[in-house]
């Protein structure tokens, strides 16, 4: 995943009205330790991996709202799957739960002008393969009972009626 550096805009907020909350750069990403050991890349020790610091920070449910968004929402889904339990809150903007849905909607790019799109926007990262190809996690979401906020725009890259469609899934979701 990213690094924090993208959120530090809430350090211009979240101080003054109150709001206690944690940047958390994962194992790889470019403020944490970078192994190179390729069994570690599995969803599972993710999930544990989040547990772990939410343990060591002593967050709990009364105080502990998950903020994913892009890989970091797939990371929410599958911690409040495992440990819903221990969350107050999860909000989740930019993100949707099917990565074939994903793929599906992307064809919508299949004939942009590379000849112009590359040397304007540069390569694009817009397209899932790897482990992540098949994930979908659509169909488990009513088993979701914590608070969530889901989060999308009109121009999302994300598409935004599946976002909207999702937080009808989950038994206390919102669209935003």
């Amino acid at each position: 995943g990213a690094t924090h550096e993208a959120f530090e805009a809430f350090d211009s907020y979240f101080p003054a009205a109150g709001i206690e909350y944690y940047y958390y750069d994962q194992l790889g990403s470019a403020y944490s330790d970078q192994p190179d050991e390729p069994e570690l890349w599995e969803i599972p020790r993710f999930v544990d991996e989040v547990e772990q610091v939410r343990v060591a920070l002593g967050l709990t449910k009364g105080n502990f709202v998950l903020y994913g968004q892009s890989w970091g929402g797939i990371l929410a889904i599958e911690y409040a799957l495992a440990h819903g339990e221990n969350l107050k809150g999860l909000v989740i903007p930019h993100m949707i739960s099917s990565i074939p849905a994903y793929n599906e909607m992307l064809r919508s790019l299949a004939r942009i002008n590379k000849a112009i799109y590359v040397p304007m926007q540069g390569p694009s990262e817009m397209g899932a393969s790897g482990k992540l190809e098949r994930w979908d996690r659509s169909g488990d979401l009513p088993r979701i009972a914590t608070p969530t906020l889901v989060i999308g725009a009109q121009h999302d890259t994300m598409d935004p009626k599946h976002m909207e469609w999702m937080a009808t899934q989950f038994p206390r979701g919102r669209f935003l």
